[in-house]
């Protein structure tokens, strides 16, 4: 699997296939040869070359042909990622300044000599196609961008279409909590912690095996084969695990979270970093285009997010006919334990207008009770329960024997420091408008 590929065009006027052997001896390029331009312009939709080379003195076709031919690639619509324009180099004899022109104005990107010797052309070569790395990758990671990763997962997909016995896979990796890692560390570090996270794949990831990295969402592209994808996100979602608590300072690696505030001075207890990757690949489901491969591979990792800590998840387990629940529906059960009767009941009534399933009750006791009958997802609760802070106990208790349940603090003694301490995963203090307590439920429930 090559990031780059080399289409040339032309008789092999002696050392071509010298130069395909240097050029194929490069890191992540290919190159394909053909004698007539007819055959390019086939060619060109199922290869999405990066670079044409045409030797025009060798082809069999005219200078007009030359012309056309650039012009159709001139003319054509590249606006999709999955096939940008390729460059075009024309190496030609000719001594006529005006012809040389026309090829340019016509659409090539540079003309060469045909006297230049065989290693200065292939050095000419790489340096364009050096360019295009450059232009197109991540400014952090120094990874190829969305827009290469695009382009060779399409030319994989095409080429399939070709020769239906070849097969592919693709892993999307995120960094979760990473957005609230950059608002507490700085994004200094969080370009530290990028950096950090591509040098580790890079020592997983191994050629033929490519990668790259969006910087629109921060998501790790990896295009591998089906056999190795599941052993990659093994081995990946253990050595991070190893590595996350290094990003952290001694105290947030100690208690084993970090504490973000909102203006409005709701506090959330954040999990350190962890990486949720999904899987997809060809020999599953047969994709007409990169973007319907993106957004399976997308839906793949939230699955994947649907659990704690480093996780992934591949399209295979479809097959198992095991049911997918949707996270947003599942998540409604609220257990709100409140001593004051009114607000109990207020919050009772209006979460129900949100549609959600809400128990309201005023002990620990009757809270435990509750829990052990059926399943809460969320527990509403205040750390002072008929006068008495019993809810610091209650708040160990459920993450003792439920860790999997999220506690919102609504509490009337303002000490964050404890109620996260105590197990609490976003701390909300009285008084309070209702639409931040709406806003913090969806928050922890939606993921929102």
């Amino acid at each position: 699997m090559s990031l780059q590929v080399v289409l040339i065009i032309g008789k092999d006027p002696g050392w071509a296939s010298g130069l395909m052997d240097k050029l194929a001896e490069e890191s992540l390029v290919e190159c394909l040869h053909l004698e007539k331009l007819s055959e390019g312009v086939r060619l060109i939709d199922a290869v999405l070359p990066d670079l044409i080379l045409l030797f025009a003195d060798s082809l069999e076709e005219s200078d007009e042909n030359v012309n056309e031919f650039c012009q159709h690639l001139r003319e054509r619509a590249f606006s999709d990622a999955g096939e940008s324009k390729p460059v075009v180099v024309v190496q030609t004899s000719t001594r006529d300044e005006d012809k040389r022109i026309q090829y340019l104005l016509d659409g090539a990107d540079d003309t060469l000599s045909s006297e230049l010797s065989a290693e200065e052309l292939r050095v000419r070569v790489l340096v364009q196609l050096r360019r295009n790395i450059d232009t197109l990758s991540n400014n952090i990671t120094l990874l190829p961008g969305l827009e290469l990763a695009s382009k060779v997962l399409q030319r994989k997909i095409n080429l399939q279409r070709l020769y239906p016995e070849t097969s592919w896979a693709m892993i999307l990796v995120e960094l979760d909590h990473f957005e609230v890692y950059n608002e507490v560390y700085g994004y200094l570090a969080g370009n530290q912690v990028l950096r950090s996270f591509s040098v580790m794949l890079s020592n997983l990831v191994m050629a033929p095996d490519l990668m790259g990295h969006s910087s629109e969402t921060d998501t790790f592209i990896i295009i591998t084969s089906p056999d190795r994808a599941e052993k990659l996100c093994r081995l990946m979602a253990r050595q991070f695990e190893d590595m996350a608590p290094n990003f952290y300072s001694a105290k947030d690696k100690k208690r084993g979270y970090i504490v973000s505030v909102d203006d409005d001075k709701v506090s959330q207890r954040v999990p350190l970093l962890s990486v949720s990757a999904g899987i997809i690949n060809s020999e599953t489901h047969q994709y007409e285009s990169y973007k319907a491969a993106f957004t399976a591979g997308m839906d793949m990792k939230a699955l994947a997010r649907l659990s704690p800590g480093n996780t992934w998840t591949s399209d295979k387990f479809k097959l198992t006919g095991a049911k997918v629940t949707n996270k947003a529906d599942a998540q409604r059960n609220i257990l709100a334990v409140e001593s004051d009767a009114a607000l109990a009941f207020l919050l009772k009534t209006t979460l129900e207008m949100q549609k959600y399933e809400v128990d309201a009750v005023g002990t620990p006791v009757e809270a435990m009770a509750v829990m052990e009958k059926k399943p809460i997802n969320l527990v509403l609760m205040d750390s002072l329960l008929n006068d008495e802070e019993t809810g610091w106990k209650l708040c160990e208790n459920i993450k003792q024997k439920y860790p999997n349940t999220t506690v919102i603090f609504i509490s009337t003694v303002h000490d964050r420091e404890r109620a996260l301490s105590a197990g609490a995963d976003l701390y909300l203090p009285k008084p309070f408008e209702l639409v931040s307590l709406f806003t913090s439920v969806d928050r922890v429930l939606k993921g929102a």
